[in-house]
């Protein structure tokens, strides 16, 4: 007689995920001076605890385009095929092109505006959606007391046209969401050339379907190169 899945202890490494790919970049430059773009190509696997979770492979291209000595226009296009090892009806094909304008102020700082639309095509009705994302960031150059410090807001909206619970829902799965972000980095806090950041971020999510309504709040700290 077969085990109950369920009835077993749950062990720690069954809730860890695991990512790992192989991947390959050509930066070259463009005829227009000051233009640069990239070419990339990745292959790669995921495990959600002890499961193989999917295989995928990417390709993309990145050109960057100089507007003025300060200003600097950078596009984006990425396609990417998911095979996934749970069942056939979950692969998916993901297609992403973005735009982000920077510029450096007169007094060092860095000013962005960026937008990007994704296209998320798969058998499964559930997963299949079309989302845009607009942000803008905005980092001084100056620390404020010995803290770098940079700030950034995003506009998200994804349709998922066919969604069905218990049935389709009329009109589709339609999210709205907000989110909002502080990184601070403590410049003076260096080790071997290494030091702290702290990122409080906070995001709000509206949804036709009220299950997905949501507010949350996070506070990461990380360890980055200070140059």
């Amino acid at each position: 007689m077969a085990s109950d899945p369920f009835s077993r202890q749950l062990k720690k490494s069954d809730l860890g995920s695991t990512y790992a790919d192989i991947g390959i970049d050509h930066r070259f430059a463009l005829g227009t001076a000051g233009a640069v773009a990239t070419l990339s190509a990745k292959l790669g696997n995921t495990w959600s605890g002890q499961n193989k979770n999917y295989t995928f492979g990417q390709v993309g291209f990145s050109p960057s385009f100089r507007l003025a000595p300060k200003t600097r226009l950078s596009l984006g296009t990425l396609v990417e095929q998911r095979w996934s090892d749970i069942a056939p009806k979950y692969d998916l094909t993901r297609s992403q092109v973005s735009a982000t304008l920077h510029h450096r102020i007169d007094n060092g700082d860095h000013l962005s505006f960026g937008l990007s639309l994704q296209d998320i095509s798969s058998d499964e009705r559930n997963i299949s959606n079309q989302s845009a994302v607009a942000n803008i960031n905005y980092s001084f150059a100056k620390p404020l007391a010995s803290i770098k410090v940079s700030t950034g807001l995003s506009l998200g909206y994804t349709h998922y046209d066919g969604y069905s619970i218990s049935g389709p829902v009329e009109g589709g799965r339609s999210d709205m969401s907000v989110t909002g972000n502080v990184t601070m980095v403590f410049t003076k806090l260096d080790v071997a050339g290494f030091v702290p950041s702290v990122q409080v971020q906070t995001s709000r999510k509206s949804s036709n379907i009220s299950r997905f309504n949501s507010n949350e709040m996070s506070v990461s700290l990380s360890i980055q190169s200070k140059f």
